[in-house]
């Protein structure tokens, strides 16, 4: 739903309504897990990743089972049927295509009385994702 705000306390209203539902309990704790994990993974590194696979996935992998060699993914890439290849590609097209539609770009517009108005998009350096796995090998998450 589309909504114009022309008045000043109305605006203040609705940023007050986004705030808060930004920053409910279960988000915090949300946020508080996430930082956690990041903090036990940049000081204690492939260690913490065991751990956590182990206590969000309930899989035990040993240190050598993290780092999948060359031959290996060719092996199972020979196990996979053709038709689940072209139905992977095909939904991952599908998913690029979908997001692709939702890139933010910057923008600005120069208004009255000096007045600058615009988003500015920058890149980020990395980020990590929790890809979840576990026994069941499903690709739409990953995608």
């Amino acid at each position: 739903m589309l909504r114009i705000i022309t008045q000043r306390s109305e605006a203040l209203a609705e940023l007050r309504r986004i705030c808060d539902r930004t920053h409910d309990e279960q988000m915090m704790h949300k946020e508080a897990t996430v930082q956690q994990v990041l903090q036990d993974v940049k000081r204690k590194g492939d260690r913490s990743l065991l751990h956590y696979t182990e206590e969000f996935d309930q899989v035990t992998l040993r240190a050598d089972e993290l780092r999948v060699s060359g031959s290996e993914l060719d092996a199972a890439y020979q196990q996979v049927s053709k038709d689940l290849l072209n139905a992977i590609r095909l939904a991952c097209k599908n998913v690029e295509a979908f997001h692709l539609q939702r890139v933010p770009r910057s923008w600005v517009i120069f208004g009255d009385q000096e007045v600058v108005l615009g988003k500015r998009v920058s890149p980020v350096d990395r980020a990590g994702l929790y890809i979840p796995g576990g026994q069941a090998a499903i690709p739409a998450p990953l995608l």
